[in-house]
């Protein structure tokens, strides 16, 4: 799992030598989840007449879990919510392995909303630096909020963690980022200006600062209601399973 603490690289020795090689194909489509009613993240702009100036400066280590949501599937009383990055490697495997399960078996049933929270941190040397346009997990995430703004944010996930588990540096590079819009449907004009201007910048800053206050160790992490981070090990949907059963009490 990718370690909050130190904002490791995902290809740092260990990760490498453990998933190289490995090429997935997806197992998810968006048309999967289609009958599984879908919300946008708190923060995605609605009003597109005029565009917003982006906050300038470090935000303050501190934000409001109630005004601060992700992207939301499904509707049900309580709530899974999953911190992830779109670069690092487990949070590939658990889309591919395991979170069709999920979906089918607790989201559609309407025994869990999922909550989708971007935590990123692979290739991040440190909280500070979050706010570096070159960070390609930060990009990413700034990318998926640019194509919920048109309402293709499940397309444009899709269109993220497509390809090989282990990343290359530069295929998430603004220029990409653009392709995968026009692939997936988006106004290609919007999607970069949006992307260029860093919009969301500062409120994936603020998902991350979420997270750590949270007391989330790192990609992928799970909480249920918001309390008890907790992980799973690569591929581990009866683990899963297990927990959110007990949870559930059945």
């Amino acid at each position: 799992m990718i370690n909050r603490r130190t904002f490791l690289a995902a290809t740092s020795l260990g990760t490498t030598g453990l998933l190289a090689g490995r090429h997935l194909v997806s197992a998810q489509t968006p048309e999967s989840t289609t009958a599984i009613p879908f919300q946008n993240a708190s923060f995605i702009r609605t009003d597109l007449t005029a565009t917003p100036v982006p906050v300038v400066g470090t935000p303050t280590y501190d934000v409001d879990p109630v005004e601060l949501t992700g992207y939301m599937l499904g509707s049900a009383e309580h709530t899974l919510t999953l911190f992830s990055d779109y670069r690092c490697p487990h949070c590939r495997l658990f889309h591919h392995e395991v979170e069709p399960q999920l979906l089918a078996d607790y989201i559609a049933t309407g025994k869990l909303q999922l909550e989708l929270i971007d935590m990123t941190v692979v290739g991040v040397p440190s909280f500070a630096e979050l706010t570096d346009d070159s960070l390609e997990s930060v990009q990413a995430a700034e990318a998926a909020a640019a194509a919920a703004e048109q309402g293709k944010f499940l397309e444009y996930r899709e269109w993220l963690f497509t390809g090989p588990d282990v990343l290359s540096v530069g295929d998430f590079v603004d220029e990409n980022l653009v392709q995968g819009a026009v692939e997936t449907g988006l106004d290609e004009e919007q999607f970069a200006t949006t992307l260029a201007d860093g919009i969301y910048e500062q409120d994936i800053v603020r998902s991350v600062t979420l997270a750590l206050q949270l007391g989330v160790p790192g990609t992928p992490t799970f909480t249920l209601d918001r309390t008890n981070p907790f992980q799973i090990a690569d591929g581990d949907y009866d683990g899963l399973k297990a927990i959110l059963d007990d949870f559930l009490g059945e």
